[in-house]
């Protein structure tokens, strides 16, 4: 299917071409298509996916993202190997947990800020009255 996918593209689809076309480096590609299908699907896809499968799923975000219409069954075959390096449920969870309280410090974090910021606001204003 890689194959198809490059005679879509009129590229050779090695990991640097891949990045530069996400305008990424190779080194990032990885994070990078984590990234995509997580923020804009929900698919949490394992860090160890083997590096053909990788590539695929890159070029089936680039052609996602310019809108490029590929076949169903290259659809079809990306959507088989999502399901295979999908993480488990258990691995989504604590995923999200972890995101859950890493934002939950922020907004502690920020909420601290806003205090401090109006109280300072609040002395310099009587200073002046």
């Amino acid at each position: 299917m890689l194959k198809r996918l490059e005679n879509i593209l009129n590229i050779t689809a090695s990991a640097s071409q891949t990045a530069k076309l996400l305008e990424t480096t190779t080194l990032n590609l990885l994070k990078t298509v984590l990234y995509y299908y997580k923020d804009k699907y929900k698919i949490f896809i394992k860090h160890n996916i083997n590096n053909e499968d990788l590539i695929g799923l890159a070029l089936i975000a680039y052609c996602d993202i310019n809108n490029i219409k590929i076949e169903d069954n290259i659809i079809d075959f990306y959507y088989d190997v999502i399901l295979n390096n999908r993480l488990k449920d258990e691995d989504i969870l604590d995923h999200l947990i972890k995101e859950n309280e890493e934002l939950r410090n922020k907004l502690e974090i920020e909420h601290a800020f806003i205090k401090q910021a109006w109280y300072e606001m609040c002395e310099t204003k009587t200073k002046f009255e």
